[in-house]
């Protein structure tokens, strides 16, 4: 028997085994992270069954924490497939995943898109682990910033096909702690307490600006904040932003609110975000930080100062008023 042949029955079998415990999944209730059978009453002795499959509330108390990654999973099709496999020069990257799925209209905070079947060899084999945990390791939100392999990953949503293959290039990979979320991006939008990153372009923040263009000043329906440094933010920034470096988001995130957007509704206001372009993290750092804080609705505009400049508009220069 072939190395093809012995991989496909592991994956038969991963498939398999996590039908099933979504399946229990579904069924049981978590209690103090084991999972038991609906059946058996809580004053009988339950079997303990490992906690694989985990529900949103696991994911709620754990996107952005340091030891886990979440990656949510989908499946890209047609030509644009196609077209990103012609690009494929052999890295894992964050735009290649970026440009072809919905994970950009909407996306739970800290996750980061993935299509497990970019993996996948020229025969659309598995890969062995060596080579697996090294292509793994050049994903991430930039260049610079790579996910961490001895972290604890949670695949957010996806096929159970596409669940089982990334489960199992994971554990491949030498990655301990693998659990699911099966419901993923549609069960956490059921939810509208729940926080919603999405990245915006140029035109839809031009968009939101255009009931403001007229008479300047700070939008007062959404708020628009620059995480860049303050001497770049001195130089110009997009109009009606508020300065916030980043490294001061504790202390001033609140205070800017207060001053320019006081009494603002972070459950029903549009939150956004930009930095210096999609080699800057600072907006994914800051979505995830103001998540936490119970704002619902963040917008990260992905393409930043530079998007803007590129897309034909001036960085103009802002008032110089903080509360930090």
């Amino acid at each position: 028997m072939n190395d093809g042949v012995i991989m496909k029955l592991r994956l038969l079998r991963v498939f398999i085994v996590i039908s099933i415990l979504i399946a229990l999944g579904m069924l049981a209730p978590v209690h103090a992270g084991r999972v038991y059978p609906p059946w058996l009453r809580d004053d009988e002795p339950a079997p303990v069954y490992p906690r694989i499959i985990v529900d949103a509330a696991y994911v709620a108390e754990h996107y952005g924490c340091e030891g886990y990654e979440l990656l949510s999973l989908y499946s890209l099709t047609g030509d644009q497939a196609e077209i990103l496999a012609n690009r494929y020069d052999g890295e894992l990257t964050f735009q290649l995943n970026l440009e072809g799925t919905r994970w950009r209209d909407g996306h739970i905070p800290h996750s980061l898109p993935l299509d497990p079947t970019l993996l996948l060899d020229a025969d659309g084999g598995v890969p062995d682990g060596a080579t697996l945990r090294k292509t793994l390791k050049e994903h991430g939100p930039r260049p610079a910033t790579r996910i961490d392999m001895e972290s604890e990953f949670i695949l957010c949503g996806g096929t159970v096909q596409l669940q089982s293959l990334a489960y199992l290039m994971l554990r491949q990979a030498g990655v301990d702690s693998v659990r699911i979320y099966p419901g993923g991006i549609d069960d956490w939008r059921s939810d509208i307490t729940r926080p919603l990153v999405h990245i915006i372009e140029t035109e839809q923040l031009v968009e939101m600006m255009s009931p403001t263009a007229a008479t300047g000043g700070t939008p007062r329906d959404f708020v628009l904040m620059d995480l860049r440094h303050f001497t770049d933010f001195s130089a110009g920034s997009i109009p009606g932003a508020v300065n916030l470096p980043s490294h001061l988001f504790a202390e001033g995130f609140q205070s800017q609110l207060d001053l320019h957007w006081p009494n603002i509704d972070p459950a029903a206001t549009p939150l956004v975000f930009f930095c210096y372009g999609t080699d800057c993290i600072r907006s994914r750092l800051a979505a995830t930080k103001a998540a936490h804080l119970g704002w619902r609705n963040i917008l990260w505009y992905h393409g930043g100062s530079q998007a803007w400049i590129d897309s034909g508009h001036e960085l103009e220069m802002q008032p110089a008023s903080s509360a930090y």
